[in-house]
């Protein structure tokens, strides 16, 4: 008998191997298996991690669609309700479902509508791919810019293979569901504007996985990679570290993605920084479970 959580482990130990049967049109690259979309034919698109911390974390680049384990890969390409989708990985695995999962069914919810305020084109989702093929194919790019940055070169990796890291024209680039950002230095200057697209949550689609309940957001996807790098997100799945792409950059229609979750706003101890604890503190009032803010005198405190 196999429970939920141990059979989601277990296929992550054999997530090449599952990856392959599920959508045997697909090719691995690197630690990836690259498929076109969910319905399984040839492509790139869907991407699926095979190793490490993220085996089994899943996206499509082009529809946006995405989990962070094997059963709700499942249960995407097939279009199944969940206890179905365990009971199919179970089988797989030859081992009986646990009686408590399957007569406990956990309950459909419906994702949260991402509020977008741009829609990459096609051309510029194949920069969007390019620029995560860069750096997640290179260890030795991954490990300057962890150097560079002062980052754990697998922290480089693993953002790069999730899609929202990247390098173009030896800069690096954040990638958003919705367009992708830049920033480098320039004698000595710091240079960021977008490559193309709109601002919007850095990491925004793991917001619609209901497991992913315990929410860190930053000021900028510099400070999400530094708690990241601490190991926010690790040994606990229902933790997710996202950012703003700026401490004066939130929009009110970006706050229903946080409904039902436990927000902890990671903004600087500066002035920009506490007005934007006061502002999106209140956007997210009457979503968020609960809001608290970073005490810089060493307590977290509650918002309001």
């Amino acid at each position: 008998m196999i429970a939920a959580a141990d059979l989601k482990m277990a296929l992550a130990d054999r997530a090449e191997e599952f990856a392959r049967w599920l959508l045997p049109n697909g090719r691995k690259q690197g630690g990836e298996w690259l498929v076109g979309s969910l319905n399984g034919e040839a492509g790139q698109s869907l991407r699926i991690c095979l190793s490490g911390a993220k085996a089994g974390v899943f996206r499509d680049f082009a529809s946006g669609e995405g989990g962070d384990n094997l059963v709700e890969l499942y249960r995407q390409r097939h279009g199944v309700e969940f206890v179905e989708a365990l009971r199919a990985c179970a089988a797989w695995l030859g081992e009986p479902l646990a009686a408590s999962t399957s007569s406990n069914p956990r309950p459909l919810q419906k994702q949260a509508e991402k509020p977008a305020s741009y829609q990459p084109t096609d051309e510029e989702r194949q920069r969007w791919m390019k620029a995560c093929d860069t750096l997640a194919s290179d260890p030795e790019r991954c490990e300057q810019v962890a150097k560079t940055r002062h980052w754990k070169t697998e922290t480089v990796r693993d953002l790069a293979v999730e899609g929202s890291l990247g390098i173009e024209d030896n800069k690096l680039v954040f990638l958003y569901d919705t367009g992708a950002k830049i920033r480098f230095r320039q004698q000595g200057e710091k240079v960021i504007y977008w490559l193309f697209g709109k601002p919007f949550i850095w990491r925004g689609a793991y917001l619609s996985i209901p497991s992913r309940t315990k929410i860190f957001l930053c000021e900028g996807e510099t400070d999400a990679i530094a708690l990241l790098d601490a190991g926010a997100e690790k040994n606990d799945p229902a933790k997710l570290v996202v950012a703003v792409p700026s401490a004066s950059t939130f929009n009110e229609k970006w706050a229903r993605l946080f409904t039902g979750k436990d927000v902890l706003l990671c903004f600087d101890n500066d002035a920009a920084g506490n007005a934007a604890v006061d502002r999106v503190g209140k956007f997210l009032q009457g979503h968020a479970r609960t809001i608290r803010a970073i005490d810089w005198e060493g307590i977290n405190r509650a918002y309001g």
